[in-house]
């Protein structure tokens, strides 16, 4: 598999995973109305996810960078 692929691949996976992140808690609180250990456990899995995220974007970019170079 081509390198660029990979790092778009990448870069793609991340935005994805951080918008998930955004997203999930956002709902998440809005159906509790309250933040409860549930949302907390949410967030925090959502954190990961979003940490996850930036790392492939970080990852794609300079993926990109190195087959562009």
């Amino acid at each position: 598999m081509n390198i660029d692929i990979v790092g778009m691949m990448l870069e793609a996976i991340g935005t994805i995973c951080i918008a998930i992140a955004a997203l999930s808690v956002n709902r998440q609180f809005l159906n509790e109305h309250r933040i409860d250990s549930k949302v907390l456990r949410t967030m925090r899995y959502e954190q990961i996810i979003g940490i996850v995220g930036i790392f492939f974007v970080i990852s794609g970019f300079f993926l990109q960078i190195v087959v562009k170079a």
